[in-house]
């Protein structure tokens, strides 16, 4: 092979591995783009909750309620989480967990959470003052907020079952540091409609309604598949009842209730880590209805059913059941 061979075929290979280098480039730019099209940081910055500073980061997630939610690094291996919330009486209301992480949790330089290893800590809820934000900002993703936070439950198991534990108020603010303007755009136009929205998933199906006989029932909720860390909100009649952490063994909630028909609501607060949320739920003296049903929930969907109580007064038993008896040597022949 003469020289003007051994040319020609070294400008092919070195052709052919920029095409191949340009290619590559080309992909990892596009799966790049696509990454930061579907989610990613938006916002990181400065919590200051009472005198501790705490560095804040915005996530973009659309499963989550308004489509982000917010982590706060915390001292001595914890998390705050953080989820959009509602407006409720002029104030922005907010609710968060911490975790104890043992270390297995991402950070602003990488890495990926191990949630098997957290440990339930403490929940709360923030009251943010909509007053506090500037003018054209976004608070807490571009703009400054303000506002009180509290405890509310603590964690006194490591498998999560949770106690009141009403704390003072302590003065919170949120200082946003670097934005990222290009996933900020993205974020606002999909909130607009601009962009095609995810399918919604399908509403959770409703429990089924039933009546009982008496006055005390006795519900049970227990985690029928996986025991994964599922927590749920429990209501009657639109007010808050209590919270509780689903295992195999069960818990019991006594309701007592008057004559007449009362709403059980049950809401998904996460989806452990085998989603969704599932589990099963029992009620006593059913005389009408299902008195054993279950729920598929995805974190903030609600489910419930009717309770339609047709109890005797208190202190009074219900009329003695008259069984006719047959008189003596009566038979039917056929």
């Amino acid at each position: 092979m003469n020289s003007n061979q051994d040319n020609q075929t070294s400008s092919r290979l070195v052709g052919g591995r920029k095409l191949l280098v340009l290619a590559l480039l080309a992909l990892v730019l596009g799966s790049t783009a696509q990454a930061n099209a579907m989610g990613g940081i938006m916002t990181t910055g400065t919590a200051v909750f009472g005198q501790s500073r705490h560095t804040y980061a915005v996530v973009v997630d659309r499963s989550s309620p308004g489509g982000y939610y917010i982590r706060v690094w915390l001292a001595h291996n914890r998390v705050m989480q953080l989820w959009a919330g509602e407006m409720r009486n002029g104030l922005f209301m907010m609710n968060y967990h911490i975790y104890r992480t043992m270390g297995q949790h991402w950070t602003l330089r990488g890495g990926a959470d191990r949630t098997k290893f957290w440990r339930p800590d403490t929940a709360g809820e923030l009251a943010m003052d909509p007053r506090t934000i500037p003018a054209n900002t976004v608070g807490i993703i571009s703009g400054y907020m303000a506002g009180r936070g509290r405890q509310t439950y603590k964690a006194w198991s490591a498998t999560g079952n949770w106690k009141p534990a009403c704390g003072n108020w302590w003065n919170v603010q949120f200082f946003p540091g670097n934005v990222n303007w290009q996933l900020f755009a993205q974020w606002q136009q999909w909130r607009r409609g601009g962009q095609p929205r995810p399918q919604s998933p399908k509403p959770p199906k409703p429990l089924k309604n039933i009546t009982v006989n008496r006055h005390q029932v006795i519900v049970k909720m227990w985690d029928h598949a996986k025991q994964d860390g599922d927590i749920v909100d429990l209501y009657l009649n639109g007010k808050y009842l209590r919270r509780i952490k689903l295992t195999k063994a069960g818990s019991t909630v006594t309701l007592n209730l008057a004559n007449g028909r009362h709403q059980f609501q049950v809401r998904a607060l996460n989806e452990g880590t085998d989603k969704p949320n599932t589990a099963s739920i029992s009620v006593t003296g059913v005389v009408k209805g299902q008195p054993r049903q279950s729920w598929s929930l995805k974190t903030g969907q609600t489910t419930g059913m009717y309770i339609t109580v047709q109890a005797p007064p208190k202190g009074r038993r219900p009329p003695p059941r008259v069984v006719a008896r047959q008189p003596a040597g009566f038979y039917v022949s056929a």
